[in-house]
């Protein structure tokens, strides 16, 4: 269960979208973007609210919300100064 659940996980995030394998949301071209920073960057009080502010212009702000991130994003987010 829990090696179908990675998969999941994975193919959801970053699946490639032929054959059988659905397209991840990092493999879409129409969801919005915000660039941080080449290749990521630190995080700033401006650009976590543009990030939110980019999911509510898409409608998609319904339900549950939450971050994908990494250990050391989540760190980062936690400790953006407002």
């Amino acid at each position: 269960t829990r090696v179908i659940g990675i998969e999941l996980d994975r193919v959801g995030i970053n699946g490639s979208g032929s054959g059988a394998e659905p397209e991840g949301i990092l493999q879409n071209g129409s969801i919005a973007t915000v660039a941080i920073g080449t290749n990521g960057g630190d995080p700033t009080w401006a650009k976590v609210v543009e990030l939110e502010s980019e999911v509510r212009t898409a409608n998609a702000d319904r339900g549950r919300m939450a971050y994908l991130t990494s250990n050391y994003g989540r760190g980062k987010l936690k400790t953006v100064t407002k």
